[in-house]
């Protein structure tokens, strides 16, 4: 079986792994992006969700909270607490 194939079978047999080793991955593999940076630093995460939310807008913040609560139920403390809205 090749590498494609290998990764087809896993992904309808097991998406669940699938899903898990591509989140693993995204963990590891930074991309590098053009990005610029605001040199004032927000000094909660409020303010960082603030600063957030005006620049990608109020779902993707909600989007990203949620995502943020999803991880602190998998990891054993390194993340940062959001409380839902």
């Amino acid at each position: 079986m090749h590498r494609s194939g290998a990764l087809d079978t896993v992904f309808q047999k097991f998406p669940d792994k699938y899903v898990d080793n591509y989140v693993m991955l995204s963990r590891i593999i930074r991309l590098e992006a053009d990005v610029k940076h605001s040199l004032a630093k927000p000094k909660t995460v409020s303010e960082a969700l603030d600063e957030l939310g005006s620049k990608v807008g109020k779902d993707s913040r909600r989007k990203f909270e949620k995502f943020l609560r999803e991880v602190a139920k998998d990891e054993d403390g390194d993340v940062i607490d959001i409380a839902p809205k």
